[in-house]
């Protein structure tokens, strides 16, 4: 939010091109508009997230996805934030570096975007996998599997088994 309120503060105050303020044009405007947008959605998204915890419904996966997306979110948003300051988005007269080179840092240790990633998928296979078991017959899956992958094969005809019985 600080990148979003600097820059908004800087686009109203700086002067540029017949001595207008540069959020009267509409390349500025449209990054202030993206801003805001996407900061409203993370905070409705962790505010959702929120409500499954206390209902004690919060799974692995939301949390993921709450830190994969708000933290490029964030990013994003201090970069455009630097794009808005032009040359003084990189001086220390502005927080933006500070606030980039931060999150840039929580990219990392809040468990990189990669695992989250994993984390996210393995939830979608496992959904995937439940549906393809109810839906798919086990001689056609021996038949599948063992043209793409023998071991794949033994696992969910084993599986499929075990669910037919």
């Amino acid at each position: 939010m600080t990148c979003y309120d600097c820059a908004l503060q800087y686009s109203l105050l700086r002067k540029q091109f017949r001595d207008q303020p540069i959020a009267s044009h509409q390349l500025v405007q449209e990054k202030l508009t993206w801003m805001i947008n996407e900061i409203t959605k993370a905070q409705l998204l962790v505010l959702q997230v929120g409500r499954l915890k206390d209902a004690g419904k919060v799974q692995h996966q939301h949390i993921s996805m709450i830190k994969k997306n708000n933290v490029a979110m964030a990013l994003e948003c201090a970069r455009l934030a630097r794009d808005i300051l032009g040359a003084n988005g990189i001086a220390d007269d502005y927080p933006i570096m500070r606030h980039m080179m931060n999150l840039e840092s929580v990219k990392t240790y809040e468990g990189t975007d990669d695992i989250h990633t994993l984390i996210i998928g393995s939830n979608i296979f496992l959904l995937v996998q439940f549906r393809i078991k109810l839906v798919i017959p086990a001689p056609f899956i021996r038949a599948l599997g063992d043209v793409v992958n023998p071991l794949w094969a033994r696992l969910r005809v084993s599986a499929c088994a075990e669910n037919r019985d």
